[in-house]
């Protein structure tokens, strides 16, 4: 079971309104409240800019100073511990991976690509959604954790690393050493990996068969509208020219748009289309 969430899904200041607003015993002390409350925010604003503005500095030299990248990775599970984000372990991630989508699709990362990876995430709660099933035609009701807010901070591993195992980094939409923060919102637990930028989409046996049969329907429609008419128009004039038969053929417009037609489809993406399409 889950860890109860120790955050509070509500604006700071709303929040005060509220709690100022409960019966006090006199009015001076919902007005001493409220001084309080400004006091207390300010407070902490002030100590949040200086450290924001730490890790700012620290963020822009991360790429080449290693120090200045632990700094970040400091300050940064500081702030998110205290802003009540857990952390996702590689455990959690792993679990996930192994769920089954909500989207039809076969997902594929390497988590070896990732000289550093932190994911962290706040208020989880619970949700039904229908989910598309049959190609859409009929759908299935599931509930599922969704993550409120999560924060990924991934750093790839060097080119030296790819280059030995003989790995294309831009295969996986990778840039070597690039060090990466992003927040996202609304995110279904079991498709966390998503959000990693090197995840890859790779097509199940059953959507590659329906990919390929609408192509397969095409090519026999094609066949049979296009090339067998100036097939067996070509096979006349081929006989005629030998003197296999003895009518000569008769060729109008019709034929001849049926003939040309046919030969754009036949060479297509050869070297002789570009002749045929200047003659036509």
């Amino acid at each position: 079971m889950d860890a109860r969430e120790r955050f509070v899904p509500q604006r700071v200041g709303q929040l005060m309104r509220e709690l100022a607003d409960l019966p006090w015993r006199g009015a001076s002390d919902a007005d001493n409240f409220r001084s309080l409350a400004r006091l207390v925010s300010a407070l902490y604003h002030f100590e949040f800019h200086d450290r924001e503005q730490s890790v700012i500095e620290a963020w822009e030299r991360a790429a080449e100073e290693a120090v200045a990248g632990e700094t970040v990775r400091r300050e940064l599970i500081g702030l998110l511990e205290r802003a009540n984000y857990v952390e996702v372990t590689m455990e959690e991630l792993h679990d996930a991976m192994a769920r089954e989508s909500l989207t039809p699709l076969r997902l594929h990362v390497d988590l070896d690509d990732y000289g550093e990876l932190l994911i962290y995430r706040r208020g989880s709660r619970r949700q039904t959604v229908d989910v598309p099933r049959w190609k859409g035609l009929r759908t299935e009701e599931r509930t599922i954790t969704v993550e409120d807010r999560v924060v990924v901070l991934t750093r790839v591993k060097p080119k030296t690393w790819f280059d030995g195992r003989g790995i294309d980094p831009a295969q996986r939409n990778l840039v070597p050493g690039h060090l990466s923060l992003k927040q996202f919102q609304n995110v279904p637990r079991a498709d966390i990996e998503m959000l990693l930028p090197s995840t890859q989409v790779r097509l199940r046996p059953i959507d590659s068969l329906l990919v390929g049969l609408p192509a397969v329907a095409s090519g026999i429609v094609v066949l049979a509208t296009k090339l067998l008419p100036t097939l067996g128009l070509m096979f006349v004039l081929i006989g005629a020219w030998l003197g296999v038969r003895d009518e000569q053929p008769e060729l109008d417009q019709g034929a001849l748009v049926a003939l040309f037609g046919g030969l754009i489809v036949l060479t297509k993406g050869s070297a002789v289309a570009p002749f045929i399409y200047t003659l036509f």
